[in-house]
């Protein structure tokens, strides 16, 4: 009977979750650079959206995607189509867009179409995240202009507003904690802008949006954040920003833990001489921590994306990935730990999350030119 059974999985493709691998295609699709890279609970599905205005859904852990055209703003350019940032809702039936100039959609995957648009009051809005709960989505809204930095919530039963943080400090990033009670945000600014405000790690109760908990940065800056599944340990990725000459700045990176319940700096894995660390997750077992920066290889020469893993308490180095040309401002670990999902310039990857072997190209990027033009034309 179980010889039965593994004989059915196999004709028809039953794989455990724990055991789905994502899928290297034969020959990765190509599209404009893409962005905002999730999987849903299960690792069965990923959605991602491009510069174009696209929505890319890869279903069953299928080799290419099915492609949605997006809503085009009345009178504006092609790449006013393009969220900046987008979350898949509980259930992995919608996904919820945001938008620079303030637009909130929510679009149903399976069919293609916009189903709502959101209450909003904001604009230039950045990265999204959903609760661990799943009962809200967020997404941080940029402080620019003169306007305070606020991270807007959203019922996914409903779809209302649920609420704001707003902060005179600017936000950079935000995460919430694993029990679901705080969020967390990276706040401040360079070295030489510490007069503008606070520079660290600040939390809020998500219930009151009441500031409970602060923790002061010391150099540089943060402008990623992300706190381990088991609610021990923050990990941010920055750097500073040192003027140089007039209207130019010399860059610099870092990776810096903290233990969060006793609210103390705990180490700093690995800096850099060239740019900011851009991109930090946890493993979904707290055992691992991953990032992602953009720097010369060991050996000197052309700057390239790369992806070190490091083993949470020790913080002893395990592996160093590296992969093409342009910076990887964003890694996407699967549920079951797995893969990593890590887009450069040119190609979206696919890391075994042992070792740091790139097992392949889930997606090739390219330029439009057209679209260049019909911008211009505006």
């Amino acid at each position: 009977m179980f010889g039965c059974l593994m004989m059915a999985a196999l004709l028809f493709g039953q794989v455990d979750d724990n055991d789905i691998r994502t899928t290297v295609p034969t020959n990765p699709f190509e599209c404009a650079h893409a962005r905002s890279f999730r999987y849903d609970k299960t690792g069965r599905r990923v959605t991602c959206i491009t510069q174009r205005g696209e929505m890319l859904i890869l279903n069953d852990n299928a080799e290419y995607p099915i492609v949605t055209t997006l809503e085009k703003k009345p009178g504006g350019r092609i790449s006013d189509r393009a969220p900046m940032s987008a979350i898949l809702a509980p259930g992995g039936r919608d996904i919820v867009l945001f938008y620079l100039d303030g637009r909130v959609q929510v679009w149903n995957i399976g069919t293609g179409t916009k189903i709502k648009d959101l209450e909003s009051e904001r604009k230039d809005f950045g990265y999204a995240y959903s609760s661990p709960d799943g009962e809200l989505v967020a997404c941080l809204s940029h402080s620019r202009q003169g306007n305070s930095s606020a991270i807007l919530f959203w019922n996914t039963r409903d779809w209302t507003a649920a609420g704001r943080i707003e902060s005179k400090e600017m936000i950079n990033d935000f995460c919430f904690t694993a029990d679901g009670r705080q969020v967390l945000a990276c706040v401040g600014h360079p070295s030489d802008q510490k007069h503008l405000g606070f520079t660290g790690i600040m939390a809020w109760k998500l219930a009151s949006k009441d500031e409970v908990d602060k923790i002061e940065y010391g150099n540089g800056f943060p402008i990623r954040i992300a706190i381990s599944p088991d609610g021990r340990w923050v990990a941010t990725g920055g750097g500073d920003a040192i003027p140089v000459r007039v209207n130019a700045r010399s860059l610099s990176g870092h990776l810096r833990i903290f233990d969060w319940e006793h609210k103390k700096f705990v180490t700093e894995p690995y800096t850099l001489p060239t740019d900011y660390v851009r991109a930090v997750q946890f493993s979904p077992d707290s055992k691992y921590l991953y990032s992602g920066s953009y720097s010369t290889p060991p050996g000197g020469g052309q700057y390239i994306a790369g992806i070190r893993a490091y083993r949470v308490g020790n913080w002893d180095s395990l592996w160093n990935a590296t992969l093409g040309n342009g910076n990887p401002h964003e890694l996407r670990v699967s549920p079951n730990g797995k893969d990593i999902l890590v887009p450069d310039s040119d190609n979206l990857h696919i890391v075994d999350a042992k070792d740091g072997t790139v097992r392949g190209t889930k997606l090739t990027f390219r330029f439009y030119p057209e679209d260049r033009d019909q911008d211009n034309l505006k």
